[in-house]
């Protein structure tokens, strides 16, 4: 049996289209697992109606935790032999679990990674993560994970559900940006056979309502910083105890994460200044002074990165950003300063 774990948090629009995707899949050893996550619009009494109607879906309820503790629910609830991950505002490709169940019967591997497309208005596929179908190496998987981010959604791989429950982490439930990134880092870690068919299976709606948009500028910021922290001693373990990558191939991976992380600060940026706030202003002027911003002299060596974003590199560091606060009349809300740890006071 395969589980479908949904976390659901404020999805009253989506999630009717989300639980219908997987209702109609042609595979009947199917189970769903809901665990409403505090909502407030209507979420609770639309899955409590899936619920009641349906033998297979079960609706677990709880305070607002966050993303991560949602998840956790939703494994130590599972009871199929592998579980999938989807996000209450996402679907299922038609015919999805069926033939992920062909795979698992064919390879029992721990980890499963497909191909997805954006919603089916467009039809647009994500360039595939890996270059062949089958088997793959625990080392192509991690540097897959740092170079491209295509596989750090919890949503792009289904795994092995005790596996899941190994991989439960503990100390990360303030994240609400880049908790992706943590718990798939833990799950490849401890995975030792991983495999991908190049068959679109999962279908992703970016939406203006949704937990990722809901955040402050400044919190991504943040909760990206730590993240990146995190991986960094991640990529240390992998090369000094485990062996899997050699010195320099950690520092290469080291460099790949410093420019996927450089690319998503800066385009925080850009949604900064066109959402100028006493928060987000405090939030620039504490980047030059940042690790990250630190480090970019040196990626502009190691990496190629697009010139755009040098050159806004640049400009932060050279401070331009307070001659456009000043320009819009906010910069007497942006005396606080920032310290090392990113308080802002």
């Amino acid at each position: 049996m395969i589980s479908v774990c949904i976390p659901a948090f404020n999805c009253a629009k989506t999630i009717e289209s989300c639980l219908e995707s997987v209702l109609s899949q042609n595979d009947g050893g199917i189970e769903i697992v809901i665990v409403n996550d505090g909502s407030r619009d209507g979420t609770q009494e639309k899955c409590a109606s899936y619920a009641k109607k349906h033998g297979n879906v079960t609706l677990y309820s709880q305070d607002n935790r966050g993303q991560i503790a949602a998840r956790q629910q939703c494994i130590r609830m599972a009871r199929g032999d592998y579980s999938v991950f989807l996000d209450a505002d996402d679907e299922l490709c038609q015919g999805a679990l069926e033939l992920l169940n062909q795979h698992i019967e064919a390879s029992h591997s721990d980890v499963y990674f497909f191909d997805w497309r954006y919603d089916s208005s467009t039809g647009q596929i994500v360039s595939p993560p890996f270059r062949r179908e089958g088997a793959i190496s625990k080392k192509e998987v991690v540097e897959t994970f740092s170079r491209t981010g295509k596989i750090n959604a919890m949503w792009s791989h289904a795994v092995k559900t005790s596996l899941l429950r190994e991989a439960l982490v503990s100390g990360f439930e303030d994240l609400r940006f880049g908790e992706d990134a943590v718990q798939s880092s833990v799950i490849f870690a401890k995975a030792a056979t991983f495999y991908y068919f190049s068959t679109p299976f999962y279908i992703y709606r970016q939406n203006s309502f949704g937990v990722t948009h809901a955040l402050d500028i400044s919190k991504r910021y943040f909760d990206l910083e730590y993240v990146r922290q995190y991986l960094y001693v991640y990529y240390l373990r992998l090369a000094d105890k485990e062996k899997i990558l050699s010195v320099d191939e950690m520092s290469r991976l080291h460099n790949n994460l410093d420019a996927v992380y450089l690319e998503n600060t800066i385009n925080l940026i850009w949604q900064c200044y066109r959402h100028l706030s006493g928060d987000n202003i405090k939030w620039i002027r504490y980047l030059p002074k940042s690790s990250l911003f630190r480090s970019a002299s040196r990626l502009s060596v190691c990496v190629r990165l697009p010139i755009r974003y040098l050159f806004l590199v640049v400009l932060v560091k050279l401070k331009v950003n307070n001659l456009l606060i000043h320009l819009y009349g906010l910069i007497g809300k942006g005396d606080a300063k920032c310290d090392a740890e990113g308080t802002c006071g």
